[in-house]
C-alpha cells in the first residue's frame, strides 16, 4: 500500500482533505501542518513552532528531525503553498529538504493562488487587484517567480486549484484540479427557503477586503438600500469555521469575490446550501480548462459580475427570485458533480499512479 504525506501548511485545509479521501481508496494518508493553524483545520499532525523565521530557525533540529523520519516513511510528498519542510533562506537552507529526500519518494505539489500567482496569470484581467504596485511590486513577483522556478524543478507533477495559475506553472506537468473539501461529507444544512423574510440578507465573506472587492459590495448594498429595497449586508470577518457556516446558512444572496476571476472554496460551501452565488469569472481563465462540461457548468451556474456590474446584479436577483433559486439548483448540481470528492480525487491518485509506475 503506497504511502503519502501531505505538508506543510492550512491554506484551505486542502491538504488534509487530499488525504482523508485517498485512505477512501486505499492509500495509507497523512496530513501534516508545520507552524500556524490559525483556523483551528483538522490534520493528522501538526508540529507548533510560532511565528516568525525565528521560531523556525530555533526549531531547525525538530524540524532535521521530522525530514529523517519522512525520508523513511512515504512514497509520495505532497507539498502545499509553495511550501517545504525546511525552507529558512537566511540560513542558505531555501527548499533544503527537497533535494535531499531520497530519489525513490515522488514529490508533487499544489499551488493554492498567491504562492505563485505572478503577472502571467492576471495581465489581461482589468479587474485584478495585483495591477496596483504600491500593494504588489513588481520586484515581489519577480521573487516569487525566482523561488518558484526552484520549487518547480523538484516537482514531478503541479496542480493548481485556480485555472489563471496554469500561466505560472511549467505547463508539461501542471493541471488544474477542482477545489476538494473534507466537510463534504457532513450532511449540508440544505435550505430552500430563500427570500422568506422580508429583509434580503446579501452575505460576504472576505478573506482580504481588497482581493475581494468589498468596496464595491459594499457601495452597491447601499444603492440598493437608497433605492428603496429592504436589504441588509452581512459581512463575515474573524469566525471560526463552525460559526460561519451558520452564517451561511441565513443568506438570500451570496457574494464571492468580483476581482480575481474566479470563485473559491467558500462558494462551494454556499452552494452546497442551496444559495445562489454572486462571483466575477473571468473569460480567459475558463479557456485554461480543458473539460467543457466543467467550463459550461461555471457558465450557467455562477452569476457573474465585475464591480461595474454587481449593483444590477444584486438587483436582479431581488427582484426575480425565480431566477436566483434557479441559479442556486444550478449550481448546487454542478458542485455537487465536478467537486464530488470521489471525481476529484481520482486525477490526484492517477497521478500518483502514473509517477510510481514510472519510478518502477
Amino acid at each position: 500500500m503506497n504511502r503519502v504525506l501531505h505538508l506543510p501548511t492550512a491554506v484551505g485545509n486542502h491538504g488534509y482533505s487530499l488525504a482523508c479521501e485517498e485512505r477512501k481508496v486505499g492509500y495509507e494518508s497523512d496530513s501534516m501542518i508545520v507552524g500556524r493553524n490559525n483556523f483551528n483545520f483538522k490534520t493528522h499532525k501538526h508540529i507548533s513552532i510560532g511565528r516568525g523565521k525565528m521560531h523556525r530557525i530555533l526549531n531547525y533540529p525538530r524540524l532535521y528531525f521530522e525530514y529523517k523520519k519522512i525520508s523513511n516513511s512515504y512514497d509520495v510528498l505532497h507539498f502545499n503553498f509553495s511550501k517545504s519542510l525546511i525552507d529558512i533562506p537566511k540560513l542558505g537552507l531555501e527548499y533544503w529538504d527537497l533535494e535531499r529526500y531520497p530519489s525513490s519518494i515522488i514529490k508533487v505539489a499544489t499551488h493554492n493562488g498567491s504562492d505563485v500567482r505572478d503577472e502571467r496569470a492576471f495581465s489581461d484581467n482589468p479587474y485584478s487587484p495585483f495591477h496596483n504596485k504600491n500593494l504588489y511590486p513588481s520586484s515581489s513577483y519577480e521573487t516569487r517567480r525566482k523561488k518558484n522556478e526552484i520549487f518547480h524543478s523538484h516537482m514531478q507533477h503541479i496542480f493548481v486549484l485556480n485555472p489563471d495559475l496554469l500561466n505560472c506553472v511549467p505547463s508539461n506537468k501542471s493541471t488544474f484540479l477542482p477545489y476538494i473539501k473534507n466537510a463534504w461529507h457532513d450532511k449540508p444544512n440544505i435550505c430552500n427557503d430563500l427570500f422568506k423574510n422580508k429583509v434580503v440578507r446579501i452575505v460576504h465573506a472576505p478573506t482580504n477586503r481588497d482581493i475581494k472587492g468589498s468596496d464595491h459590495v459594499i457601495a452597491a448594498v447601499d444603492r440598493l438600500k437608497n433605492k428603496g429595497y429592504n436589504v441588509e449586508l452581512v459581512l463575515i470577518e474573524g469566525l471560526n469555521h463552525k460559526d460561519a457556516l451558520k452564517c451561511y446558512a441565513t443568506a438570500d444572496i451570496v457574494v464571492d469575490q468580483l476581482r480575481v476571476g474566479w470563485y473559491g472554496g467558500f462558494a462551494l460551501e454556499v452552494a452546497r446550501l442551496r444559495k445562489p452565488v454572486i462571483t466575477y469569472i473571468h473569460s480567459s481563465y475558463l479557456n485554461n480548462i480543458k473539460d467543457e462540461e466543467f467550463k459550461s457548468g461555471v457558465r450557467n451556474s455562477f452569476i457573474s459580475a465585475t464591480p461595474e456590474t454587481i449593483f444590477e446584479c444584486l438587483e436582479k436577483c431581488i427582484t426575480d427570485t425565480n431566477y436566483s433559486k434557479y441559479k442556486a439548483d444550478q449550481l448546487y448540481d454542478f458542485v455537487e458533480y465536478h467537486h464530488d470528492p470521489q471525481r476529484v480525487i481520482k486525477q490526484v491518485t492517477d497521478v500518483y499512479q502514473r509517477l510510481l509506475e514510472l519510478r518502477g
